[in-house]
């Protein structure tokens, strides 16, 4: 199957034994997972919605709470993979303004935090909790 997504250097129209052919030169396939990665920042890039059923997660790199929302691309609107975003990040972006954050990701980072995941060395923690972090 042709991949969902290719970057092309030009389109170019030739004639080759008397019919007008068309071809993309300088062709490569793109992952679909890379462009969200790579448009980050252009008009281009719609992101829509947190992806219901999807477990926020801690980025130990972003220091950071994450949930994955849907993307959409280019002016068609072409449906992406979902994309991992910063759940403060996300906050500001699904309602820019309104409050900075309603306080889910402050309690997220708590969560995590009490079961370890934000501070490794409070790994063992839960175990001394009365209830779950959860």
């Amino acid at each position: 199957p042709p991949p969902p997504f290719l970057c092309h250097d030009a389109v170019v129209r030739r004639t080759k034994r008397g019919e007008s052919v068309t071809m993309a030169t300088t062709v490569t396939p793109l992952d679909p997972a890379w462009i969200a990665g790579i448009a980050a920042g252009s008009p281009l890039l719609k992101i829509g919605k947190r992806v219901v059923g999807q477990p926020l997660n801690w980025s130990s790199s972003g220091d950071c709470a994450t949930c994955a929302v849907s993307a959409r691309f280019g002016a068609h609107g072409w449906d992406l993979a979902p994309v991992e975003m910063g759940l403060a990040e996300y906050a500001r972006r699904a309602a820019p303004s309104a409050a900075p954050d309603d306080g889910e990701s402050h309690r997220w980072f708590a969560r995590f935090l009490l079961e370890g995941r934000a501070l490794p060395s409070l790994r063992g923690l839960p175990a001394l909790l009365n209830d779950s972090p959860a």
